[in-house]
């Protein structure tokens, strides 16, 4: 299996690469097309890591999603995921680290919205709004490292 990873906003790149792989016979994974009806997303996107290879346009939206980032949060697990990314930088603004700055801070105030949001209701029923949260601080941990 051969997977594409990208934010919608990308749709555009993402179907001319997948054209081109198509024409060479060659079939991407893609959550359009092969999450199934009533899948869960999350299951999903946790078949990246039995990628033969990963194709990722990286983008600032594939940054700033958290779907995104929660898949490259299960690739990364993947002992070989160096070995397995073939990245398609959108922008070299990613190099930077005053960027990589940014979306630390970005990651880091979507925690610290979710958490006050977290205090106006009712603990005992919170336990997704929890989880949601603790993705999030992981994506902030582990994201300067991918």
């Amino acid at each position: 299996m051969k997977f594409l990873s990208y934010n919608w906003n990308n749709s555009i790149i993402a179907d001319q690469i997948d054209e081109w792989f198509s024409e060479n016979n060659i079939k991407l994974q893609r959550d359009i097309r092969d999450l199934e009806y009533k899948q869960s997303i999350k299951e999903f996107m946790k078949t990246i890591r039995d990628a033969e290879f990963v194709i990722m346009i990286i983008s600032d939206d594939y940054l700033k999603s958290q779907n995104c980032m929660y898949e490259v949060l299960e690739f990364v697990k993947e002992k070989t995921f160096k070995d397995k990314i073939i990245p398609i930088i959108k922008s070299n603004e990613i190099f930077d680290i005053k960027y990589r700055v940014e979306i630390k801070k970005f990651w880091a105030a979507k925690k610290l919205e979710l958490k006050n949001l977290l205090n106006e209701v009712d603990a005992e029923t919170s336990i997704p709004l929890l989880e949601e949260i603790n993705i999030i601080s992981k994506i902030e941990i582990e994201l300067l490292d991918f």
